[in-house]
């Protein structure tokens, strides 16, 4: 079970968030398997300042960091890096939650692993890691690899009220490695109430694994910023 990133005046924000919606539909017409290399949307909006020069980009940042702490608590390793949005998938929940065609429900999850993953599925073998919601529903028969510890925050006004941090916790039942990490969304359609569950933002670190030894816990935080 493996894992398939005011204010000026009306007429600026107008511009601004067409601007948007329009790379995020371009952006979403590209083929899923031209993955982006850096964690970033960018679109343009002309300024209606004095030139009619070219404003600043406008960006999606989602930054990871990830501790490695052993049983007494010391700690092991700490790893940063940086993710991007899914091909598709990402830009499509952006343009949609924009049009008011979604909404973001039962929450978000994180999900690490790779091809030998550290949790324990229900067979015992091993299997990737979920850090999920508590409002989530979770099989109790998933108590070794589903973990019910992520929490959401926004920061306040000033320089973190542009943040969404995204921050959890799991246990390695096996000793093994991350090698692929990934957050993933669950949305309900506004219309029709049905819902979908779509990969947000994804990282490889095939070049850089995350080396787990059994019993080790992982704190696990993402940061989604715009700019």
């Amino acid at each position: 079970m493996t894992m398939t990133e005011r204010f000026g005046r009306p007429r600026v924000l107008v511009a601004c968030v067409t601007a948007v919606v329009v790379g995020l539909a371009t952006l979403a017409a590209r083929p899923y398997w031209k993955h982006e290399t850096l964690s970033v949307v960018t679109t343009k909006a002309e300024s209606h300042g004095s030139g009619g020069t070219l404003g600043n980009a406008i960006k999606v940042h989602g930054h990871w960091a990830i501790d490695v702490r052993n049983p007494d608590g010391t700690l092991a390793a700490h790893h940063e890096f940086e993710n991007s949005l899914v091909p598709d998938v990402g830009p499509w929940g952006l343009a949609h939650l924009l049009a008011r065609e979604v909404t973001v429900v039962r929450g978000w999850s994180i999900h690490l692993g790779g091809s030998s993953g550290p949790c324990r599925g229900w067979d015992g073998t091993p299997v990737d890691c979920i850090i999920d919601e508590p409002e989530a529903f979770i099989d109790p028969r998933n108590a070794d690899f589903d973990f019910a510890t992520l929490t959401l925050s926004v920061g306040q006004a000033g320089v973190e009220g542009g943040r969404l941090k995204l921050i959890g916790d799991f246990t390695a039942f096996y000793t093994g490695q991350i090698s692929h990490v990934e957050t993933n969304a669950s949305y309900r359609y506004t219309a029709s109430g049905s819902t979908i569950v779509f990969p947000f933002s994804s990282r490889s670190l095939d070049q850089g694994p995350i080396p787990l030894a059994a019993g080790q816990h992982v704190f696990v935080t993402v940061t989604f910023s715009f700019s």
